[in-house]
């Protein structure tokens, strides 16, 4: 196996996008962890930052 990144491609209609982003738009959040690391799982502002991206 070597390092090599290899591009490709993928389709998603806009349809599935568009649901996507109004399901991530209507989350209902978590109070957030008691801990700093990772211990309790994904910390909910890094998980709230992946889904606004």
């Amino acid at each position: 196996m070597t390092g090599a990144i290899k591009p490709f491609r993928i389709a998603i209609s806009d349809d599935i996008l568009s649901d996507l982003k109004s399901r991530l738009t209507r989350t209902r959040w978590p109070e957030a962890e008691l801990v700093d690391d990772w211990s309790q799982g994904a910390p909910l502002k890094w998980i709230r930052e992946v889904c606004a991206y």
